[in-house]
Order: C-alpha cells, then sequence, then structure tokens
C-alpha cells in the first residue's frame, strides 16, 4: 500500500509540472531546492509512506492487545475498610484479609507465664494472608530467586500443602520476594483471636475436628491442604491459625516481654537468641498448643516438617 502511494504521488508531480506554462516553470525552477535535499526529503516520505503508516489489520490487532489488557493490582494494597474485605499479592497470587485497626486483649492471666500479664493492646489496621504460605507459592520463589526448595518431608511436596522445613531466614527471604514482612505476635495473636479474648479461632471450647491436629479424633499423619477446615476459621477469616504447621513471627522471644511491652503496635525485644511461633501443628496433641495466646521459641536457623509461615502487608500500607 505504500509503495503505490510513492507511485501516485511521483505521477501526480509530473502531470503537474508538464502542465505549468513558461513562467510558471520559471518561477518553480527559481525556487527549486539543491538535488541533494530533495533525494533526502523524498526518501524519507517514501520511508514514512512504506513504515510509518501500519496496515489497519496491524493497527487493530494492537488495539484490540491493549484493550483487553488487564490493569495490575497496586502494591503495596491501600488500607482495607472492614472486615471481609480482601486483597491479592499480584507477586504470589496469596489472598489477604484486612485486620482493623483496633483494640485487643493479648495474653493470659491463667496461661504459662511467659504468656501473663493479659492485657489491652491496640494495633494499626493491617492486611495478612488468609492461609499459610503454600509449597506451590514457595516454589516460584525459588524459581524466580535461585533459591533452593526445602528438604522434602516425607509425604512429599504437595503444591496445595503448607511449606515446611523452612527456617526463620528462608521465610524472610521469601517475604522480601512477595513484597511482604512477617507478622509480628501481636499481630498474629490478633488475626487469630479477635477482639473478645477467645481462646482458639473459632471460640472457646476446644474441638479437634476444627483443625488439622494429631488430637484424637483428627489424628492427621502429615500437613493437609491450606484452609480444608474452614470451620476454624478466625473472626477475621484467617484458616489454620490453629493446626497444620506452626508459623514463625517477626520478633524475637524473650519470656518476660509482656511484663514491659508497649500497649501500641508491638513490635518484640530488640534482640535476643529465640524467634517465636505461632500455632501448634499436624502433629501436635497437647491441646494447649493450639490456643491463641500460646507461645513457642526455637533457633531462628532451626527447621523442620512441622514450621512454615504466613505473610502480612509490608509496613507503611495500612
Amino acid at each position: 500500500m505504500g509503495l503505490m502511494l510513492v507511485v501516485l504521488l511521483l505521477c501526480g508531480m509530473a502531470v503537474l509540472a508538464s502542465s505549468l506554462s513558461g513562467k510558471e516553470r520559471a518561477m518553480k525552477y527559481a525556487f527549486r531546492l539543491p538535488a541533494g535535499v530533495v533525494v533526502v526529503v523524498g526518501a524519507m516520505l517514501a520511508a514514512f509512506l512504506l513504515f510509518g503508516c501500519p496496515a489497519r489489520s496491524a493497527m487493530t490487532t494492537q488495539g484490540d492487545r491493549f484493550a483487553g489488557a488487564q490493569a495490575q493490582p497496586s502494591w503495596p494494597p491501600a488500607p482495607g475498610k472492614k472486615v471481609g474485605d480482601t486483597v491479592v499479592n499480584p507477586r504470589d497470587g496469596a489472598v489477604l484479609v484486612w485486620v482493623p485497626a483496633g483494640e485487643f486483649t493479648m495474653g493470659s492471666d491463667t496461661g504459662a507465664e511467659d504468656e501473663k500479664p493479659a492485657r489491652k493492646v491496640t494495633l494499626s489496621g493491617y492486611w495478612i494472608y488468609r492461609a499459610e504460605v503454600t509449597v506451590a507459592q514457595y516454589r516460584k520463589f525459588c524459581e524466580a530467586t535461585g533459591a533452593l526448595m526445602p528438604s522434602k518431608p516425607e509425604w512429599g511436596r504437595q503444591d496445595t500443602h503448607p511449606i515446611v522445613n523452612v527456617s526463620w531466614d528462608d521465610a524472610v527471604a521469601y517475604c522480601q520476594w512477595a513484597g511482604v514482612r512477617l507478622p509480628s505476635e501481636a499481630q498474629w495473636e490478633k488475626a487469630a483471636r479477635g477482639t473478645d479474648g477467645r481462646e482458639y479461632p473459632w471460640g472457646n471450647v476446644w474441638d479437634a475436628r476444627r483443625c488439622v491436629c494429631s488430637v484424637s479424633p483428627a489424628k492427621a499423619e502429615s500437613t493437609a491442604p491450606v484452609g480444608s477446615v474452614p470451620a476454624g476459621a478466625s473472626p477475621y477469616g484467617c484458616l489454620d491459625m490453629a493446626g497444620n504447621v506452626w508459623e514463625w513471627c517477626a520478633d524475637w522471644y524473650a519470656d518476660t516481654y509482656y511484663e514491659t511491652a508497649p500497649a501500641r503496635d508491638p513490635k518484640g525485644p530488640a534482640q535476643g537468641a529465640w524467634r517465636v511461633l505461632r500455632g501448634g501443628s499436624w502433629c501436635d496433641y497437647y491441646t494447649d498448643l493450639f490456643r491463641a495466646r500460646c507461645r513457642v521459641r526455637f533457633n531462628p536457623d532451626d527447621w523442620n516438617f512441622s514450621r512454615g509461615f504466613r505473610c502480612v502487608s509490608p509496613e507503611g500500607s495500612s
């Protein structure tokens, strides 16, 4: 099509030149540009006609492609408005649920010594993963960064199960890639028990059928697909906050931290030798370990088949 336009243009110019009178021709040539300039301009015009105007079919295809493109969700996410709001992390596909700002009861006056005293803590709002990070999500992180998959558990790697055999440092590396972070102890506990001080994510009465555990009649033999026990959901819709795998938190552990911890957005001691895990796991049979206020400690370099993690929105997104 472009070549045809060039030919027509040249023919038209020839006809016009032949129709000019002598005087008109004299005037025309009086203002004639140097031959080199004419050649360059002509070449540029031909190139534009040949290559600068894509065919209609190509333009339509390009337009259709952009018209069908979907805008990527912004990250970090804007604050939510109410309980039940969700967002999706575009990096790993995880669903996050909104935990509104406000006060809740943290700790216990009747539990273990490191849970005392029960106190009122106020947190800023935040997004937290509805479920634990899965094998499939962790594999995506490894493929993107060159990190190694952790040791395979006895039951093998199943994409929908929570990742296990990860250290605290492994979990932090994943968070950095996914644009998130590990929850503080306070964030984890509020997401698990809500604002009414309940013992378990689902209420105050123990029920082994509401979590993946080894307490009769459950008797789990391995991890299970994340979210496979919806009856155990927390007040904010978080799944597996009791059972399946222990979950790493961001905080250093100190058994007396609650005695001096700030009442607003506590982030744990400034240093320590241990990191905190929460929630209990598939292989635990002592029911107190599944209480939302239960704290355990482990070396951050340690890992085994009962430990995984979930994440929260990055600082400043709430």
